[in-house]
């Protein structure tokens, strides 16, 4: 984690400021929305991921 973090910092420093930005934003998004296929995953497969998903059964 930490050397994406220091990448990324280089990334910035060495790069224009504009396109890294949109580059680290497409990175997180596409780390976000991956997350939540992940989560929906193992939702539908009767884990709760992490806590984090309620539990969708219907009474």
């Amino acid at each position: 984690m930490w050397l994406l973090l220091i990448l990324l910092l280089w990334w910035f420093v060495s790069t224009s400021a504009f396109i890294s930005w949109i580059v680290a934003a497409v990175i997180f998004e596409c780390g976000y929305f991956l997350g939540m296929i992940v989560r929906a995953i193992l939702d539908a497969a009767g884990f709760k991921a992490f806590g984090l998903i309620r539990d969708r059964r219907s009474d």
